[in-house]
């Protein structure tokens, strides 16, 4: 039997804002690689709707709107709110926001 514990929202989004800087800096870039090999697999085009779930500090996201080109809609959804800012930092650095 599996015995489920449920955490209230409020203790979630702050275990999940402690480590999205870690994430950010030490993990992601490590996984950065194999989402670049997914998204060459997806053969995105340039106008291309795209969703990306759980964006994490959204490296993937800025490559996916660089390959969608600036008249497509791409779309990040994420939960931790700390990663937003690093996300919307990147593509204001790369120059992908519109």
């Amino acid at each position: 039997m599996i015995a489920v514990r449920q955490y209230p929202t409020p203790a979630i989004r702050k275990a999940y804002d402690a480590r999205s800087w870690i994430y950010s800096k030490l993990i992601a870039p490590r996984e950065h690689s194999n989402h670049l090999l997914a998204i060459e697999l997806a053969n995105i085009q340039p106008g291309e709707k795209i969703l990306e779930v759980a964006v994490g500090p959204g490296l993937t996201l800025v490559e996916l709107a660089r390959k969608a080109g600036r008249n497509s809609k791409v779309t990040g959804w994420i939960f931790p709110p700390a990663c937003c800012s690093l996300q919307t930092e990147e593509c204001i650095r790369q120059d992908l926001l519109i």
